[in-house]
């Protein structure tokens, strides 16, 4: 009787044995390694440098080549406005953010950066990115419906000028822009917001005006960063046609070599009129480049 029993025990455990190996047979284990499901890209927040911290962001703007009074007046904290990165202590790029609009991006952000950098440009009234000519980031911000605008910049060898200085009608005066005058001049507002306020502007920029019994009729600015100066000029239309813009531009030449200043001189391709006041003081073409422009609707 034992025996019986021994026997159909073993008879029993074979057949559990050989309906496990069906099971596994059924339903076999997955061996297949799996490819990872693509990372979602981590959100970019951007860190705001403060002024002690902008040495972190001069090493991204070497070599560059335009626009470089304001690029550096911002960098110097002369201008106002904000700066930016990814990371403070392992940066990969650095935004610009002048008060009045004016940006600069270096360094090579990454597709989550770029989209970070857009989302805040949006938020300001008004955007103004400088776009060396070949720069590999103008495509997106077109496609993000910034619109390219070309600019030339001109700078200039020769410093023969004194004969501009000489041509100023006798019934006109020249004068220094300052806190008693700047309110009256056409681009105080533009001027002001640059630099954050007037009494900035006035420390750490330069300005002259023509005047015409008591009236400014043309006035002439040096955005001043890293020994360079961008010089902008304006004209009351009333007065114009008597190279006035060049007479005060010429005044402001004299200050700049003065004080050991390179010129720039930067305008739309389009305004030929800014081009030809600039070459007529013995400036010459020497870059270009684009303004990537986006206002608020």
């Amino acid at each position: 009787m034992l025996r019986h029993f021994l026997i159909m025990g073993i008879m029993l455990l074979g057949q559990a044995h050989v309906a496990h190996a069906k099971d596994k047979k059924e339903h076999p284990v997955n061996t297949e390694i799996k490819t990872p499901l693509p990372s979602v890209h981590k959100k970019i927040e951007l860190q705001l440098l403060a002024p002690n911290e902008y040495e972190i962001a001069k090493p991204f703007f070497q070599g560059w080549t335009i626009n470089q009074p304001m690029l550096y007046s911002m960098l110097e904290h002369k201008c106002a406005g904000k700066i930016f990165t990814n990371s403070k202590r392992s940066p990969s790029f650095i935004l610009i953010c002048n008060s009045a609009g004016y940006v600069y991006l270096g360094g090579q952000p990454n597709q989550a950066s770029l989209q970070a950098i857009v989302t805040y440009l949006k938020t300001l009234p008004e955007v103004f990115i400088v776009c060396p000519f070949n720069w590999g980031f103008k495509s997106f911000f077109e496609k993000e419906g910034f619109i390219a605008a070309e600019r030339l910049q001109l700078q200039r060898k020769a410093h023969h000028f004194d004969a501009w200085m000489k041509k100023l009608p006798a019934r006109y005066s020249i004068q220094r822009i300052t806190k008693e005058n700047f309110a009256q001049c056409d681009w105080h507002s533009f001027i002001s917001s640059c630099y954050g306020g007037d009494d900035h502007f006035l420390t750490h920029a330069i300005g002259f005006c023509v005047v015409d019994q008591g009236k400014i009729i043309s006035e002439a600015y040096g955005l001043l960063g890293a020994h360079k100066a961008e010089i902008g000029v304006v004209t009351d239309e009333n007065y114009r046609g008597q190279n006035l813009g060049a007479i005060i531009c010429a005044y402001m030449l004299d200050y700049c070599y003065t004080h050991s200043i390179e010129p720039f001189w930067t305008c739309y391709a389009d305004n030929p009129s800014s081009a030809a006041v600039a070459k007529k003081l013995g400036f010459q073409e020497t870059d270009k480049y684009f303004y990537l422009k986006w206002k608020a609707s």
